[in-house]
């Protein structure tokens, strides 16, 4: 199974502060007396998507972006076998991935965090293979195509 499976979900991040009581203590214990309020603070999301990182032992056949709506994105050779296709957007929309020979993968796009995504593709023989994204401009997105 491919580790990035299992990132496969919205990763939000949250720290939380918890603030100090000025008030009174109970005999000295150092327990408050007056009610304390913790906060919590939100860490923003990130506002522009990065390429994918590149799993151990694979090897990278083609990435495109950090882009937005529309673009060719290029050729990479397939050889027969498993291919995977890593691609995370943010902003409210969907992408889809058109892959030549194969088909157009539609991608739900979240606004406020990043949607990672990985995608299983196999070829029965070797052949040369053409991507391209056709997003809304409010769609910012980057792929990595790995073996």
């Amino acid at each position: 199974m491919n580790p990035r499976s299992a990132a496969s979900g919205l990763i939000i991040s949250l720290s939380v502060l918890v603030a100090c009581s000025t008030g009174n203590t109970h005999g000295g214990s150092g327990i408050p007396t007056s009610e304390t309020t913790p906060e919590v603070e939100i860490s923003p999301s990130p506002s522009q998507v990065a390429i994918p990182r590149q799993e151990i032992g694979s090897e990278t056949l083609l990435t495109a972006g950090p882009s937005s709506g529309q673009e060719i994105v290029g050729d990479f050779s397939a050889k027969k076998g498993k291919h995977w296709l890593l691609f995370d957007c943010i902003g409210s929309g969907v992408a889809h991935i058109q892959v030549s020979g194969l088909g157009t993968l539609p991608i739900t796009c979240v606004d406020g965090s990043t949607t990672p995504t990985l995608n299983e593709l196999k070829f029965a023989t070797a052949r040369s293979i053409k991507l391209a994204i056709d997003a809304p401009e409010s769609v910012q997105w980057a792929l990595r195509v790995t073996r």
